[in-house]
Formats: C-alpha cells, sequence, structure tokens
C-alpha cells in the first residue's frame, strides 16, 4: 500500500479533533503512543482536547444568533443575506459535527449507535464545502453586483440566490453520500472502511482540490476584481459616499450602486478575506505532509518529525476558527448588523417556560 495513501488516508482516530471531514487525512492521534514524545508540547494535546470542544461550542452560539439576525431581522432585505444565512447554518453544522465527534472521547458508547460516525462524517463533509462555495457564489454576486452593475438587476436577485444556494447544496448531497459506506466505527472511534481504500485515496485529491484549491483561487480573484474596481470607482469620482449619493438622485437604483450595496461590499470582503487567512495555513500543512509523506514515507510525519505534527495542530485550529469567527466580523464590520442584532437582544424575553422572541422592524 503505497505510504502517501496511508498518511492521507490514515483512520479517524483522534478522539479529539475532527479533521477526518475534507480529505480523511488525519494522523493516528488516539494511539500517541508514538507522537507523544517529550518534544511535543502539553499545550498541543490540550489543546486538542479542551480547545476544539471551546470553539465549536462558542463558534454554534456565534452562528446562531448570525443565522436569527439574518433570517428574523430586516436585515433578510439586505444583499446577499441568503448567502450569509446559508453560511451561517452550514458553519453550524459543520461545527456541530466536530462537537459530536470529540464526545466520542468523553461518552465512548455513543459510537455504538447506528450510523453515528457515517452521519457525523458526511455532516463534516458538506459543512466544509458549502462552507467554502457559499463565499464564492456570494463574492461571485458581489462582483457582478460591484463589476457590471447594469446587468445585476437581472442577474442578481433573492429567487435565483435561492437556486443557486439548492442546486450547490444537492450536489454536495450527493457527492459525499459516499460517507454511509466508507466510513465504519471502530469503537470508540471512527474509522475508514479499508474496502475503500484506493476509491478513498483519488477521492481526497478531488475533495483538495474542490473544497480548497478552486475556491481558495476564486475568492482571491474575486476580492481583488472587487476592491480594484472600487478604488477605480473613488479615483474618478472623488468620495466614494458622496458620489454614490449623487448617483442615486440622478440615476435609477437599478444602474448603479446603493448604499447598502457598497456597506453589504465591504463586509464581504471582510468576510471572504477572513476566509482566505484562515483556510490556506491547514490546506498548505496538508500538502506539504502529502509531499514529506511521498518523499521521506509516512514515519517522518506520524512518528518522527513532531515539529510537523505541532505545526498540523495549530494549523488545524486556524481552520475550525474559520467556522465561528464570522459573528465577530460582522459585530466589528457592520452597523447595521450591530443593530438588528441589538433588536434582537431587546427582542427576547425570558418567561417561564423559556424564552420568547417577538421582534418589530
Amino acid at each position: 500500500m503505497d505510504r502517501i495513501e496511508e498518511f492521507v488516508i490514515s483512520p479517524l482516530s483522534n478522539e479529539s479533533q475532527a479533521s477526518f471531514n475534507i480529505t480523511l487525512d488525519v494522523t493516528d492521534n488516539s494511539t500517541h503512543g508514538e507522537l507523544t514524545t517529550p518534544t511535543i508540547p502539553m499545550v498541543v494535546k490540550a489543546m486538542d482536547h479542551y480547545g476544539v470542544p471551546v470553539i465549536c461550542v462558542l463558534g454554534i452560539i456565534g452562528d446562531v444568533t448570525s443565522l436569527l439576525v439574518f433570517v428574523c431581522t430586516s436585515y433578510r432585505y439586505q444583499p446577499c443575506s441568503q448567502y450569509l444565512a446559508a453560511l451561517a447554518l452550514v458553519d453550524t453544522l459543520f461545527l456541530v459535527s466536530t462537537l459530536l465527534l470529540s464526545f466520542m472521547a468523553l461518552f465512548p458508547v455513543i459510537s455504538t449507535l447506528p450510523y453515528y460516525c457515517s452521519m457525523v462524517v458526511y455532516m463534516s463533509y458538506i459543512g466544509s464545502f458549502l462552507s467554502a462555495w457559499y463565499v464564492v457564489l456570494m463574492m461571485t454576486e458581489r462582483s457582478i453586483v460591484v463589476c457590471f452593475p447594469f446587468k445585476a438587476s437581472f442577474l442578481c436577485n433573492r429567487k435565483k440566490s435561492f437556486i443557486v444556494i439548492s442546486m450547490t447544496t444537492l450536489f454536495a448531497l450527493i457527492l459525499y453520500s459516499h460517507s454511509f459506506f466508507t466510513t465504519i466505527t471502530a469503537h470508540p472511534r471512527c474509522e475508514v472502511n479499508y474496502s475503500y481504500y484506493e476509491f478513498l485515496s483519488y477521492f481526497t485529491y478531488v475533495d483538495t482540490f474542490l473544497v480548497f484549491v478552486v475556491p481558495f483561487f476564486s475568492v482571491v480573484g474575486l476580492n481583488l476584481k472587487i476592491i480594484l474596481t472600487i478604488r477605480k470607482f473613488r479615483r474618478h469620482h472623488g468620495h466614494f459616499n458622496h458620489s454614490v449619493r449623487m448617483l442615486r438622485r440622478n440615476n435609477s437604483a437599478e444602474n448603479t450602486l446603493t448604499l447598502a450595496q457598497v456597506r453589504s461590499t465591504k463586509l464581504l470582503v471582510w468576510v471572504s478575506s477572513v476566509f482566505i487567512l484562515l483556510y490556506m495555513p491547514s490546506y498548505v500543512a496538508r500538502l506539504c505532509g502529502i509531499l514529506l509523506a511521498k518523499i521521506y514515507g509516512e514515519n517522518y510525519t506520524n512518528t518522527t518529525n513532531s515539529h510537523f505534527y505541532v505545526a498540523q495542530s495549530v494549523c488545524q485550529l486556524l481552520y475550525y476558527l474559520k467556522f465561528c469567527i464570522d459573528f465577530v466580523v460582522y459585530i466589528i464590520t457592520s452597523n447595521n448588523f450591530r443593530r438588528n442584532f441589538t433588536k434582537c437582544l431587546t427582542s427576547t424575553e425570558a418567561t417561564e417556560k423559556g424564552f420568547r422572541y417577538r421582534y418589530r422592524s
């Protein structure tokens, strides 16, 4: 069996680290007899066992709150609100799957539940794929609005956004359905069904291409195009906000940028930039691991080089942060989001039966 395949598709046996989700390339961290050496800082082990669940819980709270703002307040009328709501939903799905997998370390008996491993891995696959592609679709729509405002009213509307989101989701559901027969339970952990080992070895590369390579370069290109277009607009028309107001007075809203579009563009550029910064380290570490395993053999990455394990753990933590940091980005960069978030808080009342939500626009 090829050593590179053994590294890329090593069993999902890290009881606290749910990185099986994308390419099944987790090193075997539950059998730390080989990895647990004095050279590996205890902080890395603590980060795996305790940091990831804490990040997941905080991220779920932030994503659910963001979803409520995008769906239940006047923010739902803002440009790209559908993509932002969908992004918050799939990020929550990913974090829930990661948390469920980490529970196996604390409650091993749950791994015996029917289809538990298959469902958790399936959720992780879906969450990671859709999270990346919703950002791509969101920035594609935004680039059309900014760069081709005359075509925006025809190409970008809520109905078409819903169709694109639905088609992308359906594609992901079909693409990763193999999880139900390629994942098995090896109490108390989830592992690869080695009957499909060769299939997964090829699927690993396909998945990396779809989830990282294409989204990464797409978002970088779209961001640069949007930023350069806005800079060119400001250079030719002076102060940007003033120019937009003047254009709104003298032109129809269908043919020019609106203030709402300008503000949401800034927010979306920040969201996509954070996506790039936090996604890149994990996949770079993954590609480095594949190359090192190919050149030096599996033992170089799995046992001998503890520094690589530390670097991979840190990069994986950054990857998890991507799924829970969007709420912070919204709060920092968007006055409209802060205003609607405040309304959400003031509209929630505590009662004897629980919490009641009454929002008034």
